[in-house]
Formats: C-alpha cells, structure tokens, sequence
C-alpha cells in the first residue's frame, strides 16, 4: 500500500487517485483470522494549498465464529479515512496525521489499526442469536432443546426451600 505522491507534494491543487485492495488476511482477532478476503481501499491524496489530505474509504468484509452460537458470522466493515498528511516527524504519532517519508506514503498501518478499531467486541451471526444451551449444547436458533430448566438463583435459594417445605405442610394439613 505504498503510493509515490511527490507530485501531489510539490504541486498545490493537484490530487492522485487511490484504488487499490490490500492483503490483510494476518488481522487476528478472537482467536481467527477475521479478514480472509483483500481490503478495498478507495479515495484520493489532494493537496489543497499545500496541506496534503488523504480521503478514502475502507471496505472490507470479515468472517468470525458466532460468539453465542458459534456458526460463522459475517461482518462487514467501512471506514472513512480522513487524515492529513506530515513530512515532520513530531507529528507522525498524532491522531488524524500519516507520516510521509521520502515521497513514498503508506496506509497499511493506518488502514490495519482502522479495522481492529472498528470491529465490534462481540461478533454475533443475527442481532438476536439465542446462543448454546448451556446444559445441553444445543444451538437454541434451531428451535428449542428438551432440557428442563429450573435454575434457581443461588441468592433466593433459601426461599425456594421455604416455599417447598411450606408446600409440604400444606398438603400434609389437606391429607389429615
């Protein structure tokens, strides 16, 4: 993703074209590789009275294991880029600024750090995923499993108690 711009540098009003995919299959995340396929990259550097802008957008689509229901989910993810371009080395760490050096601008790593930042912290197949069955494994979207469920929280479990032992006396008084 390296682009020689030293004629967008030199020449104010002037702007260069950016169409390219990029390989950013080693983004590992959650334990996979979340983006097999290449990443678009699309946009322009321009230079605008001698500031250098890049304005782009990043398109890429990521696959992820469910994190409910494990089943492959897919994502998809677009960016816009709006950064300002710096030959001075000081404000290569600043947010919003890609350092430039010798002609030679690279977006990889700014291209990389947008899309970890834009994933989300839980990849789910549907916004409504019913997940595992925690007792059985079964995946809940396909339709419900035949386990029986009757948790009691531990912090009422003493009144479930009470109310068992009550209902105990209730049906022996009934019984005499």
């Amino acid at each position: 993703m390296r682009k020689n711009i030293a004629d967008v540098l030199k020449n104010p009003g002037t702007a260069l074209p950016l169409d390219f995919e990029a390989d950013m299959s080693d983004i590992e995340l959650y334990g996979e590789r979340i983006f097999p396929d290449p990443v678009r990259v699309t946009g322009e550097v321009r230079n605008r009275a001698g500031l250098v802008t890049v304005e782009a957008d990043v398109y890429a689509v990521g696959r992820a294991s469910c994190a409910r229901c494990l089943e492959p989910a897919e994502f998809v993810c677009d960016i816009p880029l709006d950064l300002t371009v710096t030959e001075n080395a000081e404000n290569a760490e600043l947010e919003d600024y890609v350092y430039v050096e010798g002609d030679m601008l690279d977006l990889h790593g700014v291209v990389r750090d947008e899309l970890i930042l834009s994933c989300d912290m839980v990849i789910l197949c549907q916004p409504d995923c019913r997940g595992l069955c925690s007792r059985c494994g079964k995946n809940l979207n396909a339709g419900d499993c035949d386990c029986v469920v009757q948790e009691v929280d531990p912090r009422l479990a003493g009144l479930a108690e009470l109310l068992a032992r009550q209902q105990e006396r209730n049906d022996t008084d009934r019984e005499v």
